[in-house]
C-alpha cells in the first residue's frame, strides 16, 4: 500500500469516530487529497454527515461557525481550476444546495457571513471560495452585504470583479448606481451588463446619472470606431427615448456618410435603425432626413411616442442563412464539420455539410460583392479557409466552395477550435484586436459540442467586450447542450433552431 494511500485509510478511521463538524473536515481533507476517490458510496457518506449537522444545528447550542466554512470549502471545489471529476462535482453541488437551504431558513445570520469572513479581501479567502460567495449572494439585497460586495466589484481580478457586479445589477441603491457609472468610464466590466442594470433601474436614477450615461452613449456611438458605437447600443436602450433619440439620429446621419464613403458599417447604420424603429412604433428606412422630420414631430406635439416601443411594419430586406437574418458586411462562417455532419438534410438527398455550403454561397450572393468575408470549420481541431476577409465576388464564391467540398465531415464538435482558427484566438483563446476585421460571426452546429457552455460567459466577458463581435448561431436538430443560446444571448445575436 503507497503512502498516500494509508494516510486516507487513517484519515477514513478517524473520521468516524469524530463529531459532524470534525467528520466533515476529514471528508473534506480526503476528497482534497484524492478527488477522484469521490464515488457513490462516499456521497452517502457526505449525506449522512449533513443530515448529522442539521440535527446539530437544530440543538441549543445552535449552529457551529466551523460547519459553514467547513461547507464552503467543500462546495468551492467545483469551481477549483483544472480537472473535475464528476463525483466531486456531485458532492460540491450537494453540498452547495446545503447552503442554499440554510440561507433560506437563516439568511440574516449567515449572508452578512458570507459577505464578511469569505468575500471580503481582508478575510484571505481562497479566490474559489470567494466566488462561490457572490453565487450564494445573488439576488439579496441586504444593506450590510453592500460595502463587500461594492469592494469586490472594484478589485483587479476581472473574474471576480464580473461576478461581483452581476450580483449587484438591477439594486436600486445611489452607490451602485455610481459604481457601473465609474466602471463604465473606466473601461472596465462588460457594456452589457452596465446597460441591463441600467434598464432595470431607470425610473429610479437622478438626473445627473442620466446625464453622465447619455454623454457616455453619445460619445461612443459618434466615434470613429464601429466596435465604440457596438457598446453604445447596449448602453443607450437605458436611456429614455427623448434623452436616446437626439443621439441615435446624429449617429445614423454620421454612419450613413462614412458608408457613403467607405468607411462605415452596414452593421451599425442597420441596428441604428433599427433602435429607431423599436422607440417609434415606426419603420421609415434608413434615411436619416426620415427620421429627423419624425423627432421634429414628436417635439412639436404633433406625433406621439407609443406607449409599447416596437417596430412595426416591414423590415428591411437582407441575406438570410437558414432563415436567419444577419446585417453585416463583414461576417465570418465558423461551420460544423462533425463525423454527424454527414447525416441527410431534408428529403433531396442532401447531406447536413452540402446544405450548410448551399445556405454560405446563398447568403453571399444576396449580401453582394460589397459584403467581405471567411470561413472556418471546426470537427477534431478548427481550420480557417482565409486569415483575412474577402470581398464576396463570383471567384472566391467558387474557391470557398471547392475548399469546404474537399474538406468532408469527421470526428468531434470542438466548436471554440473553430472559433480559434476563425478568429486568430492566442493559445490563451485571447483575441488581437488589429487581426479581426468581422464584426459579425455565424455559428452553425449540429449537435451537443464537445467543450459544452461554460466557458461562454468567461470569454464574452474578457474577450468580447473589446471585441464587440455579434454571433448569430444555428443549432441543426435538437441534441445542442446551450452553448449555442449562450453564445448568441451573450453577444446581442440571434439563435434558431432548424429541423434536419
Amino acid at each position: 500500500m503507497s503512502l498516500a494511500a494509508l494516510f486516507l485509510a487513517l484519515l477514513a478511521s478517524l473520521g468516524s469516530a469524530q463529531d459532524p463538524c470534525g467528520r466533515l473536515a476529514t471528508w473534506t481533507e480526503r476528497t482534497r487529497l484524492a478527488p477522484n476517490s469521490v464515488d457513490a458510496r462516499r456521497q452517502s457518506e457526505l449525506r449522512a454527515i449533513l443530515g448529522e449537522l442539521r440535527i446539530l444545528r437544530a440543538g441549543p447550542e445552535g449552529r457551529p461557525a466551523e460547519i459553514d466554512a467547513g461547507l464552503v470549502e467543500l462546495a468551492a471545489l467545483a469551481h477549483r481550476e483544472g480537472a473535475r471529476p464528476d463525483g466531486l462535482l456531485a458532492a460540491a453541488h450537494l453540498v452547495r444546495a446545503e447552503l442554499e437551504a440554510e440561507l433560506e431558513r437563516d439568511g440574516a445570520r449567515l449572508a452578512p457571513w458570507l459577505a464578511g469572513q469569505i468575500l471580503a479581501a481582508e478575510a484571505r479567502r481562497p479566490r474559489p471560495e470567494r466566488r462561490l460567495a457572490l453565487e450564494l449572494l445573488q439576488g439579496r439585497r441586504e444593506a450590510a452585504l453592500l460595502p463587500a460586495l461594492r469592494a469586490a466589484a472594484g478589485e483587479s481580478d476581472p473574474e471576480l470583479s464580473e461576478a461581483a457586479a452581476q450580483t449587484l445589477a438591477g439594486w436600486d441603491d445611489p452607490l451602485v448606481h455610481q459604481l457601473f457609472l465609474e466602471r463604465l468610464e473606466q473601461g472596465r466590466g462588460t457594456t452589457r451588463l452596465a446597460s441591463e442594470h441600467f434598464e432595470r433601474t431607470r425610473a429610479a436614477l437622478a438626473p445627473e446619472l442620466l446625464d453622465r450615461l447619455e454623454s457616455l452613449a453619445a460619445r461612443l456611438y459618434l466615434s470613429e470606431d464601429w466596435r465604440g458605437a457596438a457598446r453604445a447600443r447596449a448602453l443607450g436602450r437605458a436611456l429614455p427615448t427623448v434623452r436616446a433619440a437626439p443621439i441615435l439620429l446624429e449617429a445614423l446621419t454620421l454612419w450613413t456618410r462614412r458608408e457613403e464613403s467607405g468607411t462605415g458599417s452596414r452593421r451599425i447604420r442597420h441596428e441604428l435603425v433599427l433602435e429607431l424603429q423599436r422607440r417609434s412604433g415606426r419603420s421609415i428606412g434608413a434615411d436619416p432626413a426620415r427620421w429627423s422630420e419624425w423627432w421634429q414631430a414628436v417635439r412639436e406635439g404633433r406625433v406621439a411616442l407609443p406607449e409599447a416601443l416596437v417596430a412595426g411594419g416591414e423590415q428591411p430586406s437582407s441575406a438570410t442563412f437558414f432563415g436567419l437574418r444577419a446585417e453585416s458586411d463583414r461576417v465570418l462562417f465558423v461551420l460544423d464539420r462533425s463525423g454527424s455532419m454527414r447525416q441527410g438534410f431534408g428529403t433531396d438527398g442532401r447531406t447536413r455539410h452540402e446544405e450548410a455550403l448551399t445556405q454560405l454561397l446563398t447568403f453571399l450572393r444576396q449580401s453582394g460583392p460589397a459584403t467581405r468575408f471567411s470561413v472556418a470549420l471546426f470537427g477534431d481541431k478548427g481550420v480557417a479557409w482565409r486569415s483575412r476577409l474577402a470581398p464576396a465576388s463570383e471567384s472566391n464564391l467558387e474557391q470557398v466552395r471547392r475548399w469546404v467540398r474537399e474538406r468532408e465531415p469527421d470526428g468531434e464538435t470542438l466548436l471554440f477550435e473553430g472559433l480559434r482558427s476563425g478568429l486568430g484566438l492566442d493559445a490563451r483563446g485571447r483575441l488581437a484586436l488589429e487581426r479581426c476585421e468581422a464584426d459579425t460571426v455565424i455559428v452553425l452546429c449540429d449537435g451537443a459540442t464537445t467543450e459544452g457552455p461554460g466557458w461562454v460567459a468567461r470569454w464574452l466577458a474578457e474577450e468580447n467586450e473589446r471585441a464587440q463581435l455579434v454571433f448569430h448561431c444555428v443549432q441543426i436538430g435538437t441534441e445542442g447542450n446551450g452553448t449555442l443560446e449562450a453564445l448568441a444571448a451573450g453577444s446581442g445575436g440571434e439563435f434558431v433552431r432548424v429541423q434536419g
